[in-house]
């Protein structure tokens, strides 16, 4: 394999031109060799160290999807906790009315 475009990294990758710039943007493209003042080009070695970033950021976002998932069930649990007829500070209220 050879050095690539943009054009071609993204057909070779299935993705638009769009999200290229978009993960760019974001410092999630893969280096770039700039050749004169306009010519970009791809190395098959920014490719494959690129394949191998977007490896390990899929596995870090999947990880962080799920301790936000653990949190927000820990939030509705307490949530329900607190809403409870049995919780501590509700059995209180219902003892000092009572007197």
């Amino acid at each position: 394999m050879q050095d690539m475009t943009i054009k071609e990294f993204c057909q070779r990758h299935r993705i638009s031109e769009t999200k290229y710039f978009s993960l760019r943007k974001k410092g999630l493209g893969p280096r770039e060799l700039v050749i004169g003042a306009r010519s970009i080009r791809i190395t098959q070695e920014s490719d494959i160290e690129w394949q191998q970033r977007m490896a390990e950021y899929a596995v870090s976002q999947q990880a962080r999807r799920e301790r936000e998932r653990q949190l927000e069930l820990a939030r509705a649990g307490a949530a329900r906790s607190i809403a409870s007829a049995n919780h501590y500070n509700n059995q209180r209220r219902r003892l000092a009315s009572d007197d």
